[in-house]
C-alpha cells in the first residue's frame, strides 16, 4: 500500500487502471499484485531519474507501461510465478531448461548467487547482455531513451 501511494504522487495517471492493464498483459492474478506494484515503482523511478523531473507526465503513461512489462520479463517474475505454482503439484521449483547455475554459496548468513551461463536473455525478439550489475536498467533504458528523452529536462 505503501508503495501504491508513492506511485499515485509522482503522477496524475490512473495508476488501477494501469494495473488492471498490466495484469491482462502479463497474465497475473490478484496475488501478485504487489509484484506489480513494485515495478511499476522501480520503472518509475528509472524514468524520473532519466527525464529529471519529479511527476511522470501523461504523456509517458504507454512507456511506463511497456518498461513495466520489460521490466517483468527481464527480472523473470513470471518464471517466479510459474514455479510457485507447481510447488504444491510437486513439480521441481526449478526449470530443467535454466541457463544459470549457482555461482557462489556461502551457508553463514545465507548467501546465494546465480550466474548466467549463456551471458544473454532474450525477451519478444531483443537479445540482452546480463552479468553486469546494472543490466536490466541499462537494458530498458537503452529500448527506451528516445522516448524518455523527449521530455528530459536539462539538470546542472
Amino acid at each position: 500500500m505503501v508503495v501504491l501511494n508513492e506511485i499515485k504522487n509522482k503522477t496524475s495517471i490512473d495508476i488501477n487502471y494501469m494495473i488492471t492493464r498490466l495484469k491482462k498483459m502479463l497474465g497475473t492474478e490478484k496475488e501478485e499484485e504487489e509484484d506489480i506494484q513494485n515495478a511499476m515503482y522501480e520503472v518509475m523511478l528509472i524514468i524520473l531519474d532519466t527525464i529529471n523531473q519529479t511527476r511522470i507526465p501523461n504523456i509517458l503513461y504507454t512507456t511506463w507501461l511497456q518498461m513495466t512489462v520489460d521490466y517483468w520479463f527481464l527480472n523473470r517474475y513470471n518464471e517466479i510465478f510459474k514455479n510457485q505454482e507447481g510447488e504444491g503439484t510437486g513439480e521441481s521449483k526449478t526449470t530443467s531448461n535454466s541457463n544459470s547455475s549457482v555461482k557462489t554459496l556461502q551457508v553463514g548468513d545465507t548467501t546465494v548467487t546465480f550466474s548466467e551461463e549463456s551471458g544473454t536473455i532474450e525477451i519478444n525478439g531483443v537479445k540482452y547482455k546480463v552479468g553486469t550489475i546494472n543490466f536490466i536498467d541499462d537494458a530498458i533504458l537503452e529500448k527506451y531513451k528516445k522516448r524518455l528523452y523527449k521530455h528530459r529536462k536539462m539538470g546542472w
